[in-house]
C-alpha cells in the first residue's frame, strides 16, 4: 500500500465480523487486506410495520451464500453483481467505516463488497440519484477516496434501466446451481444449511410469483366486472397450500378494489350509482296514473 494510502487509511477505523463470527475493529491501514467477501453483515436487515422499503435476501450463485438487501433497488444491484463474470465473491453490509472530519465523528456502512478475478476489491453503494443529498454525496466521495488509495474500486449504483432490470429478475430464477449427490456429501453442515436455504428460497419465490400473477389478474378482472353490477356480483375463492403467497397476493387485489370504490359524497354518504340506475329504470316502466 502506498504512503498516501497509509495517511488516509490511518485516520479511518473499520469494523466487521470475520468469517468465524468474531467482531473486529481497527485502523483501515491494518485491515484493508481482509477477505471482506466472506464476513457476515455488520448489522441486521430489519423490517417493521409500515416501512416503505422491502428487506430480504438473495441467493448469489457466485458466492453460493445469501446476500441481504434493504430494498428492491439493492437487490437488483446484487443480481447485477452476481451476473458479472468478473465477480468471484460478494457480501452485503461487509464493514462499517468511521472517521472524524474535524467537527464530528462520521460513519458509513457500504451496501456491498465484491471481489474481482484479479483480486481487486469493489465497494458498492446503492442509492437512486434523486435520493442523494449533499451529506450523502460527501460520504460517498470520502468512501471513494479511501477505496482509491487502498487499491479498491468504488461504485455508486442507482436505479437500473428497466429492460436490464426485468431481464435480471427473470434470469436470476435460473442462476441457482444444483449440486450432485457427491458434491452435497462433501459439504460441511454450515454450507449444506446455506444450500438448503437457498433451494427453499428459490422455489418459494417461483411459487409466490406464479400465485401473484394469477390472483392479481383474476382479482382485477372481477373488480371491473362488479363495478356496475346491481346484483349477483362475482366473488373470488382463494385456496392453496401454506406458504404459496395467498395473503401476499390478496394485498394488491384489496388495494386495487379500494381504488375503484366511489368517493364519499359530502356529509359522509356514498353515491349509489347502481341503485340510482335501478330506480330510473323502474320509474320508466311504471305506468303513470291518469
Amino acid at each position: 500500500m502506498r504512503d498516501s494510502a497509509r495517511e488516509c487509511a490511518s485516520g479511518v477505523e473499520v469494523g466487521f465480523v470475520d468469517a468465524g463470527g468474531v467482531e473486529r475493529c481497527g485502523p483501515m491501514a491494518r485491515w484493508w487486506g481482509e477477505v471482506f467477501e466472506l464476513p457476515s453483515p455488520v448489522r441486521p436487515f430489519a423490517s417493521s410495520m409500515g416501512q416503505k422499503n422491502f428487506t430480504g435476501e438473495y441467493w448469489a450463485a457466485t458466492s453460493r451464500t445469501q446476500v441481504g438487501d434493504d430494498s428492491r433497488v439493492e437487490r437488483d444491484s446484487a443480481k447485477a453483481l452476481d451476473f458479472d463474470p468478473a465477480v468471484v465473491g460478494l457480501a452485503s453490509q461487509p464493514f462499517r467505516l468511521t472517521w472524524t472530519d474535524g467537527e464530528r465523528e462520521r460513519g458509513h456502512t457500504p451496501d456491498y463488497f465484491a471481489r474481482l478475478l484479479d483480486g481487486t476489491g469493489v465497494v458498492v453503494d446503492v442509492r437512486p440519484e434523486d435520493l442523494v443529498d449533499e451529506d450523502t454525496a460527501e460520504v460517498f466521495a470520502f468512501t471513494a477516496r479511501v477505496c482509491e488509495e487502498v487499491g479498491w474500486q468504488f461504485r455508486h449504483v442507482g436505479d437500473l434501466h428497466q429492460p436490464y432490470r426485468v431481464n435480471l429478475r427473470w434470469l436470476s430464477r435460473y442462476r441457482h446451481v444444483l449440486l450432485t449427490e457427491h458434491q452435497l456429501a462433501d459439504l460441511d453442515d454450515d454450507r449444506r444449511l446455506d444450500y438448503d436455504d437457498g433451494c427453499l428460497d428459490h422455489h418459494t419465490r417461483l411459487t409466490v410469483a406464479a400465485t401473484l400473477r394469477t390472483v392479481v389478474h383474476a382479482g382485477r378482472r372481477l373488480t371491473l366486472l362488479n363495478r356496475y353490477a346491481i346484483s349477483a356480483r362475482r366473488g373470488l375463492i382463494l385456496s392453496g397450500a401454506a406458504g404459496t403467497g395467498k395473503t401476499t397476493a390478496l394485498t394488491p387485489v384489496r388495494q386495487d378494489h379500494r381504488g375503484h370504490r366511489p368517493t364519499p359524497a359530502p356529509g359522509g354518504r356514498r353515491p349509489d350509482p347502481g341503485g340510482l340506475r335501478l330506480r330510473r329504470i323502474l320509474r320508466r316502466r311504471t305506468p303513470r296514473s291518469s
